[in-house]
């Protein structure tokens, strides 16, 4: 029996900026932003910083945040989620950004995989 994969589309920066756009050169519009288009914003939240979502979509940075913030709460969202051991033992290379113009690199050769997880999960959990 095969294994059926769903692949789900990522909506980028880019297709929502233009979603924002398109709604805002209506003629006849609602005052208020619809809920679908804040989902939207808040989704890409995810993949980049409140800041820069908020810079593209012209939209007010501490209103996407509380709606960020009131997500979390609602989906159980956790920022770090190990995988495990995804990569051959003999070496391995990691490089993390926060979003916050930190980064990490890890460049390790042997068996070092536990350790290099809870390096991740450290970089990421400081900064709560």
């Amino acid at each position: 029996m095969a294994k059926q994969c769903k692949f789900e589309h990522v909506v980028t920066l880019e297709e929502t900026v233009s979603r924002f756009a398109a709604w805002r050169n209506k003629p006849v519009r609602a005052r208020r932003i619809p809920d679908e288009l804040w989902n939207a914003a808040v989704n890409l939240c995810g993949q980049h910083s409140i800041c820069k979502v908020s810079r593209h979509l012209h939209l007010d940075y501490k209103a996407l945040r509380s709606r960020c913030q009131s997500s979390e709460g609602r989906q159980g969202w956790q920022p770090f989620v190990e995988l495990g051991a995804l990569w051959p033992q003999s070496e391995v290379f990691v490089e993390c950004d926060n979003g916050n113009r930190q980064r990490m690199r890890i460049h390790c050769k042997g068996p070092v995989a536990t350790g290099v997880a809870g390096l991740v999960k450290s970089f990421f959990e400081r900064q709560r």
